[in-house]
């Protein structure tokens, strides 16, 4: 009976011994120094141990770097938050300061960019970034969730996103210091449920460079007329920006105005070098002409014709008399294409 008794104890002890070391929220105390990473060490984390799972993991906005040498690295804490912008602010004028997750891990032997996977990033008032030269690359796999003050991409090199963004607080793209081509992101995701603002901050049109590659999906949630979340340069700050478009946008039309003349402005050409590739599409859209790629794309729904126009950005409900000569056009275009193969 005494064995048991001590066992029990033992074991409750442990139960309690656990609960103290898991299941905790675990603050960044001070900045990565030069060659130093708590993204897998204990480092500047306040309970002095590495990332484990069970944890969440708060920067408060000091600098998080990840390793120097090359490996591929997962984060094992359950969550990852960069930010709140405590010990440096949350900056939305293009600059970046050390309120960040940076890369500070070199490529591969034979060139191999290294892969970062965290499972519960979350950007609150702060950024992801690198520290790497122009033609050095990164990948970011995962989950990312972008909330509250929103969250910053900010590259000196390649980036690419193949974590699913989720979120509806504003994303922006800061400033990428030089305009070479290499300095991008690349948004690839096709489970991506992200439908906030995409605010790019360059100080000229090539240096803050977004692409949405193949196969990648970027939501648009639509409600009454001109309401909508969008993608734009901040010309209130002078500010520039260059996006290419391969992948696919979904329009959410549940909430979406039907009046006749309704209009949002989905992708704003003010200050934007803007892209349509031949692999564009608008889900549950047709393209006039069919195919892919730019050009004016069109759905019914809500009891109403909806169209998108890429020259423009514009996403619209035309005028009655607009919306039924573009159903007879479709019907002949339809019509003369049956009979083109009828007489084969």
């Amino acid at each position: 009976m005494k064995s048991r008794n001590i066992l029990s104890a033992v074991a409750a002890g442990i139960g309690l011994l656990t609960l103290n070391i898991y299941g905790d929220t675990i603050y960044l105390t001070g900045n990565d120094v030069y060659a130093t990473s708590s993204f897998d060490a204990a480092g500047n984390w306040s309970n002095g141990q590495p990332p484990q799972p069970g944890n969440d993991y708060v920067t408060q906005g000091y600098l998080l770097r990840t390793p120097t040498s090359y490996g591929n690295y997962t984060f094992a804490g359950d969550s990852l938050l960069i930010g709140p912008p405590i010990a440096n602010p949350f900056l939305t004028n293009g600059s970046v300061n050390n309120n960040a997750l940076i890369n500070k891990t070199s490529r591969g032997p034979n060139g191999e960019a290294p892969i970062f996977t965290i499972n519960n990033l979350i950007l609150d008032g702060g950024y992801v970034r690198d520290g790497m030269g122009t033609s050095d690359a990164w990948v970011l796999e995962g989950n990312m969730t972008i909330r509250g003050l929103g969250g910053g991409l900010a590259n000196q090199c390649r980036l690419d996103i193949n974590a699913a963004i989720h979120g509806t607080a504003p994303l922006y793209l800061a400033d990428n210091g030089s305009g070479e081509a290499n300095r991008a992101t690349y948004i690839n995701s096709p489970n991506n449920t992200f439908a906030g603002n995409i605010i790019l901050l360059g100080e000229s049109t090539t240096r803050a460079r977004l692409i949405f590659s193949e196969g990648s999906r970027m939501n648009f949630t639509i409600g009454p007329n001109g309401v909508n979340n969008m993608i734009y340069a901040d010309t209130s700050q002078n500010k520039y920006g260059m996006v290419t478009f391969n992948g696919i946008f979904y329009f959410d039309l549940s909430n979406a105005g039907t009046n006749p003349g309704d209009s949002w402005q989905i992708v704003n050409p003010a200050n934007l070098s803007i892209t349509y590739g031949s692999t564009f599409a608008v889900y549950g859209f047709t393209r006039d002409g069919g195919g892919t790629g730019p050009g004016i794309w069109y759905t019914s729904a809500n009891g109403t014709i909806y169209y998108f126009n890429t020259d423009t950005g514009i996403l619209w409900v035309p005028e009655p008399g607009i919306a039924v000569l573009s159903l007879v056009g479709l019907g002949i275009v339809i019509t003369a294409r049956a009979i083109r193969k009828s007489t084969k």
